[in-house]
């Protein structure tokens, strides 16, 4: 497993705007990405990397107005919340931002260290025990800090902008429950507003035959 930047943005700047997100045309990422295995992928720097999850409009509108989710209206601190590394893929899941209690994408921009742990931190869904992810292991006998909240990795099948699944690639999503540091702000630099990017993409869909082509 690695992680895969998909372009050369820098996350960590001070545009609270989508337009601080890097797009590229789908088809050249498309020819970049690999074809098969277990990635992560997405924006990063050293000192963070974009996760996406899609909420309804009072969580989201919260959200970005207090940059954090604690005390945000309707946001339920005791639930599991799904990120995903990938934009596709929380596309896929809220279908273009068009699903109920999903129509609005939020981009976090979570430090790298937060996420780094989290990844340590992780049980694989399906399993017991622990996922290793490599960088990250612990030294032997040493007992994993669970005392900040639990944390789910899970690989789902990858998807193409157009629902067709990708044969033999998968997309990781970890869920995240009573992670203090990320419901406080703590873990996160900034949270954007992506909505517009989903609407966008789902206007070409719906009005362009060859949007495929110019989707980005």
């Amino acid at each position: 497993m690695e992680i895969q930047n998909t372009n050369t943005t820098n996350p960590t700047d001070s545009n609270t705007s989508h337009e601080s997100i890097e797009l590229e045309k789908w088809q050249i990422q498309k020819q970049i990405w690999p074809k098969k295995g277990s990635y992560i992928m997405g924006q990063y720097d050293q000192n963070s990397i974009i996760v996406y999850q899609a909420f309804n409009s009072t969580i989201g509108n919260a959200a970005i107005k207090a940059q954090k989710f604690e005390g945000c209206e309707g946001y339920n601190e005791t639930r599991m919340t799904w990120i995903k590394t990938n934009f596709l893929w929380v596309t896929f899941r809220s279908d273009w931002a068009k699903r109920s209690n999903q129509e609005m994408i939020l981009a976090i921009y979570l430090k790298r260290t937060a996420f780094e742990r989290m990844l340590g931190q992780s049980n694989i869904k399906g399993t017991k025990g622990t996922k290793v992810v490599k960088g990250t292991e612990s030294k032997k006998g040493e007992k994993v800090d669970r005392k900040y909240g639990r944390v789910r990795l899970q690989w789902d099948p990858d998807h193409e902008p157009n629902r067709e699944p990708i044969k033999n690639r998968r997309a990781l999503q970890l869920g995240i429950k009573g992670v203090r540091t990320f419901i406080t702000g703590e873990d996160i630099i900034k949270i954007v507003d992506a909505t517009p990017i989903a609407e966008r993409g789902r206007k070409l869909m719906e009005t362009n035959k060859d949007w495929l082509d110019e989707l980005e």
